[in-house]
């Protein structure tokens, strides 16, 4: 991947296990994700498949992480900054254990982004991977 930045992926938004709503509602996620992001998310994330030139861009685009660190050492995860569907601002968040096959990604943002954008399952989003800046871990 070129070293150019905001990098841009597309993929196809997929139904998700619901398990995601009960992780971005746990106070130590909410309280990381708002000091980093300025937002708490919507409970609830936007599962997204990505195709596998997309899904490599993903994962050289992780030198631009932030973490999610749990106080008690339990499940973390991985997250980077994001721009949804050309205007949302979110992020990418790959928790350290998931059910989600490669290329499955979760979402958070301060809305619902499904209905924000008017998607349903299947249709096509894309999903801007934005630098860190300044002192942000992400």
């Amino acid at each position: 991947m070129a070293e150019q930045w905001p990098v841009e992926l597309t993929g196809r938004v997929r139904g998700g296990f619901g398990k995601g709503a009960y992780f971005v509602t746990i106070d130590w996620v909410q309280a990381q994700l708002q000091a980093q992001l300025g937002f708490i998310p919507y409970p609830g994330t936007l599962n997204v498949e990505l195709s596998g030139t997309d899904l490599a861009a993903l994962t050289a685009g992780q030198a631009q992480s932030g973490r999610l660190t749990p106080p008690d050492g339990g499940c973390g995860a991985v997250c980077l900054r994001v721009t949804i569907g050309g205007s949302i601002p979110g992020a990418i968040v790959m928790p350290d254990t998931t059910d989600h096959a490669p290329g499955y990604i979760e979402m958070v943002a301060p809305v619902r982004v499904r209905e924000a954008l008017g998607l349903g399952d299947g249709d096509t989003v894309t999903v801007r991977l934005e630098p860190a800046t300044g002192t942000e871990l992400f």
